[in-house]
């Protein structure tokens, strides 16, 4: 039987900015980078976080997630996820139970639980699938399995939402809690790392009566880079009730020019 923990629905560090209304019990780095980063292009999103508490104790059990896009990204131009994925059928079966093409990133997680004096940690891999679209926003099935055996496999969904400027659009997940055991603390989620994009994906479908491969196109990236680099955001919200706001930037591709080698000098004569 898989066992596992659940977490987010979507590397380069880049500068981080930590808000929180309050003393938060809770602080989050958020990271995030596109490959390739180019202006108008297909590319991957590659994004993640860490989560601390203050007093150096497991944190607070993760219960939401915001994850704000940068304005200008062509979310609805990529070909990401062509088949569906029904939540049951990962349940019973895992990733075997869901289409190749329903497949749009996968990543890997990290959970702890205290036991007593003890700390124990839990890995798992992250799996991203496109599940059934809620009217006119996509969804996207988040499936944690876990690698070493001590919680239950969950899937839960993400919702792509409209924003406001400076965002495009934000992946907006709730996080269920996950027991350790009847009776005993919650898991809390520590470290969450995910793609959304093509890299390392394969499709396939029939053409002319042949099976055909080929690589699905992700979202694009904006044709203009604003000043400071793309931002990104998180909204992040604990079983205690504290709320925390991370902001992060993926720094601006470097133009043709400047990455044009500069003609030496020549030497002084003499």
């Amino acid at each position: 039987m898989r066992r596992g923990i659940s977490v987010l629905a979507l590397a380069l560090c880049a500068s981080l900015t930590l808000t929180a209304s309050g003393q938060a019990a809770q602080k989050v780095n958020l990271f995030a980078n596109f490959s390739p980063n180019q202006p108008e292009v297909s590319t991957t999103i590659t994004f993640g976080f860490d989560i601390s508490s203050t007093d150096g104790q497991v944190p607070s059990p993760l219960q939401g997630v915001d994850l704000h896009l940068p304005g200008g990204i062509g979310l609805a131009r990529n070909t990401l996820g062509t088949a569906i994925c029904e939540p049951i059928y990962l349940y019973a079966h895992g990733p075997r139970g869901c289409p190749a093409n329903s497949e749009v990133g996968f990543g890997a997680a990290l959970a702890e639980v205290p036991y007593g004096p003890k700390t124990v940690q839990e890995q798992a891999t992250i799996h991203a699938y496109r599940g059934t679209s809620e009217g006119e926003h996509l969804t996207i099935l988040f499936f944690a399995e876990g690698l070493t055996p001590v919680f239950a496999d969950l899937v839960f969904p993400g919702q792509l939402l409209e924003d406001s400027m400076p965002f495009s659009g934000r992946i907006n997940t709730q996080v269920p809690l996950v027991p350790s055991l009847p009776g005993g603390p919650n898991v809390s989620v520590v470290q969450f790392q995910s793609t959304f994009g093509p890299k390392d994906l394969i499709y396939e479908r029939e053409v002319n009566g042949e099976l055909e491969y080929f690589r699905p196109r992700g979202v694009t990236t904006p044709a203009k880079c604003p000043r400071g680099g793309y931002p990104f955001a998180g909204d992040f919200s604990f079983e205690d009730g504290t709320h925390v706001t991370v902001h992060t930037t993926v720094p601006c591709a470097m133009s043709a020019k400047s990455r044009r080698p500069q003609r030496p000098h020549p030497a002084p004569h003499r």
